[in-house]
């Protein structure tokens, strides 16, 4: 049975005006009271044009990409997702039949309260938004039939759309905005459909919401949150002029509560909400007027003991949906046919939703319903399902599955067109891997892997996908933590060392698979935070185990995030600390290695002639040649300044001054001494790192780099670490924590939303120009 715990829904009660949460902070914490930070000596320069993602790829995933992985023409991804789909953000077009996409939808930056078709093929939605195709549009657009969106139609809102109804020449739009445009309208206006230019004639003004509305030749009628409109006391409901918006005098059915839904049938007009009484009469939630003159129809008196959100009809049948389990004598939850004449519940036609439903469409013989549910009559069905009109027998070909709330369902030269608060559909299940044609960014069909968590990271080694992460299983066998998968079809490997902890980093060395992470034990073995897998054998590779001292300072065992093979080492990077007693017996010191640290290949032993120097966290390592690129949240004593003091006895004075590097520094392979001709002055954390030939792709928590505004994600000059010209994608609503570059593309992901005005949920695509300006993504 529907939970009855929501008593009182209404399209603006879900806005979406979610903001993106900035996660960077501006300020550098100085190590010493004399140390100076070189970004804070730079200006702020300009902000280039913000880089767009590429239409690939074709799909967003459900929740984070952790890591990503190459072989070939295929990308895999793993991270904590269940889901992939086309990111439609918050409209889509869909194949009534088989619920995939018939056609291009723009992108919509927000979430879609209405839709109506233009009747060329095309069609206008309202909302609440700030772009539509990567165009700047504010809560009203219209999309023509090739899927482009109008460029002559384009009238700023200020405030929610949730309303729109097309007729005689006229778009008429209903919401919470004041103003269309420079002119007042309080929340209902007319509009000329071509250009949306404000008809002057009409302006009856509301003062509140209005919600929904229908057209019935010259009258129109208004149901909403207001108490007053056009000028007179009238409550959530009205019948207006729509020439000249003047209310009809003779109608005041005065509720008792709030109403969500009005429609026009033939020679009457129905009003769905909350209330339980009308025109004096008891109603519990639906009445029936007569057209012509607005009087109670005294045979319609279904009765429901919820709320009746929306209301459709094929002329022989009146649709109800909402949030109720009883209507017209007969249990349904959530949706319901009655008779339009007595208001009977069809017998024949039972639906049970576990959730509320709040938007109708009909083609045929199929009734699609939109809302917030999970499940129709048992049947998983995410938001969005088809059923059939006669007996509610939900259709098996039709699960398109978008990731979040339905709010508007419109039937557009025979599709359907649906909106909401969703970012994707259809959608495919996936179990935390997935695997992505790289030509046209679509799922590889032939490959089907998956565990049971998270997969926090991805290796490719002897034509074997390794995934290391927080899972117990993997193709449905036994692999704790770590799993091996064929490259081309994703059968399980015969790799199965289980490892107790958290896996971070893998890394492939020839016919060896290096971990890194957070765990104590592998294969059954105490391996603290390192550990080598030997692919001939797929078991543990038993003398190569990290020594005592790799630990973090405050804990018993290190976390190691990054590694980086340099030769016959492994550069090791992360919260690690080892240490060494050198000197004499009677003098004996310590030597400490922070940071990072080199590691032999053969047995894990520390090579102490590599010495970095850092003090701080490291959380991404990538070498080129003789050079390794170090990114965390970190400091690295770089040299000293002097400084003039005030002479003092007629004395010159000079005060010596320690500079640091901060967050990303190069360091010599062979020695881990500091490359001084590097130097981004990264304001925060770097957590990703990703090298070209011609470009050096960095990503977290910064804002700045070398003093120019780069929110996020910025390429760097290889050789001086300066930013390169245009690219400045600006990540919104989360962090880039993956990064990939095969020369052509640069391959970002994470737990984002978008970039800019573009939604791209957790992956995304940009064009890597290898001349500059390099990193310009195509628009």
């Amino acid at each position: 049975m529907a939970s009855m715990s929501r008593l009182s829904w209404s399209r603006s009660d879900e806005r979406g005006t979610r903001s993106a949460l900035r996660l960077a902070a501006c300020v550098l914490a100085l190590l010493a009271s004399a140390c100076t930070v070189p970004v804070a000596a730079e200006a702020v320069l300009p902000q280039p044009p913000p880089a767009r993602p590429l239409p690939n790829p074709a799909f967003v995933t459900n929740d984070d990409v952790n890591a990503l992985a190459r072989n070939g023409d295929t990308i895999f991804l793993g991270g904590n997702f269940t889901r992939i789909g086309p990111p439609t953000g918050g409209g889509v077009v869909l194949d009534p039949a088989s619920g995939l996409r018939a056609s291009q939808f723009p992108d919509v930056r927000g979430t879609i309260f209405a839709i109506t078709p233009d009747s060329a093929g095309g069609y206008y939605v309202g909302g609440h938004f700030t772009a539509v195709g990567g165009v700047a549009r504010k809560n009203l657009a219209h999309v023509l039939a090739d899927g482009q969106v109008d460029a002559l139609f384009g009238p700023p809102v200020d405030d929610d759309v949730l309303a729109l109804a097309l007729d005689s020449g006229r778009l008429y739009i209903g919401g919470d905005f004041l103003h269309v445009g420079d002119v007042i309208r309080r929340r209902i206006a007319a509009l000329d459909p071509a250009n949306g230019a404000v008809v002057q004639s009409f302006n009856p003004g509301a003062d509140q919401s209005v919600q929904d509305f229908a057209v019935a030749g010259a009258r129109m009628f208004v149901n909403g949150r207001f108490t007053g409109i056009a000028g007179h006391s009238r409550s959530a409901v009205a019948v207006l002029d729509t020439a000249t918006g003047e209310l009809d005098p003779a109608f005041d059915a005065v509720p008792n509560g709030k109403v969500d839904a009005v429609l026009a049938l033939g020679s009457r007009f129905y009003v769905g909400g909350t209330f339980t009484e009308v025109s004096g009469r008891s109603r519990a939630g639906l009445a029936a007027f007569d057209v012509a003159t607005g009087a109670l129809d005294p045979g319609f008196s279904p009765s429901t003991n919820g709320n009746v959100y929306n209301l459709a009809t094929d002329g022989a049948h009146l649709f109800v949906a909402g949030h109720f389990t009883e209507i017209g004598r007969a249990f349904n939850n959530a949706v319901a046919s009655l008779d339009p004449v007595t208001g009977e519940a069809s017998q024949a036609f039972r639906l049970f939703l576990d959730k509320d439903a709040y938007t109708l469409a009909m083609i045929g013989p199929k009734l699609y319903i939109g809302g917030e549910f999970t499940k129709v009559n048992e049947t998983p069905r995410n938001r969005l399902a088809a059923v059939d009109t006669t007996t509610g027998a939900v259709d098996p070909a039709f699960d398109p599955d978008p990731d979040d709330d339905v709010y508007a369902l419109s039937i557009v030269g025979g599709r359907l067109v649906a909106g909401g608060k969703f970012t994707s559909a259809p959608r495919i299940k996936v179990n935390h891997l997935a695997a992505i044609n790289a030509v046209n960014g679509l799922p590889v069909p032939t490959w089907s892997a998956g565990t049971d968590g998270d997969v926090s990271a991805l290796a490719m080694a002897d034509g074997r996908l390794f995934a290391g992460g927080a899972f117990k299983s993997a193709n449905g066998a036994a692999r704790q933590g770590l799993a091996g998968f064929d490259v081309a079809t994703g059968a399980l490997s015969v790799l199965d060392v289980p490892v107790r902890g958290s896996i971070n980093v893998l890394e492939t060395v020839g016919k060896r698979l290096y971990l890194g992470g957070s765990f104590e034990r592998v294969g059954g073995k105490r391996h603290p935070s390192l550990a080598a897998i030997n692919l001939d054998t797929n078991k543990l590779a038993p003398k190569f185990n990290a020594p005592r001292t790799l630990r973090r300072a405050s804990f018993r065992y290190a976390s190691v995030f990054a590694l980086a093979a340099a030769g016959d080492r492994l550069l090791v990077g992360g919260d690690v600390n080892v240490s060494r007693k050198v000197g004499t017996k009677r003098k004996p010191r310590f030597e400490f290695r922070n940071g990072v640290v080199a590691v032999r290949l053969t047995d894990a032993s520390v090579d102490y002639a590599f010495n970095s120097q850092i003090g701080g966290q490291v959380q991404a390592l990538i070498r080129r040649a003789d050079t390794v690129y170090v990114g965390g949240s970190f400091s690295r004593r770089s040299g000293t300044r002097y400084v003039k003091l005030k002479p003092r006895k007629g004395k010159k004075r000079t005060r010596k001054i320690p500079l640091y590097r901060h967050n990303l520094v190069t360091l010599a392979v062979r020695n881990g001494k500091l490359r001084k001709a590097f130097n981004a002055a990264v304001n925060d954390d770097v957590g990703a790192l990703a090298l070209s030939a011609s470009q050096l792709v960095l990503a977290g928590r910064f804002e700045l780099v070398s003093g120019r505004r780069r929110d996020g994600l910025a390429a760097v000059d290889p050789a001086t670490g300066k930013p390169l010209t245009r690219f400045s994608p600006e990540p919104t609503g989360g962090n880039v924590g993956a990064l990939m570059v095969d020369g052509a593309r640069i391959y970002a992901a994470g737990d984002f939303s978008g970039f800019g005005l573009v939604p791209r949920a957790n992956f995304a695509i940009f064009a890597a120009n290898a001349d500059a300006p390099a990193g310009t993504a195509a628009q």
